[in-house]
């Protein structure tokens, strides 16, 4: 059965993107690097 999961993937003001599952680290990375945080949809089958 396939599950859907929020993945928030921050874009830094250089280009570089990290992926985060935790939506608390990927805005208080973001903050201190001044990105910017978008939520992705991760489709996990099992």
């Amino acid at each position: 059965m396939d599950h859907e999961v929020n993945s928030y993937l921050v874009i830094e003001t250089n280009g570089h993107k990290l992926n985060f599952l935790d939506k608390q680290k990927a805005t208080d990375y973001a903050d201190k690097y001044k990105g910017t945080v978008e939520v992705v949809k991760l489709r996990i089958g099992g």
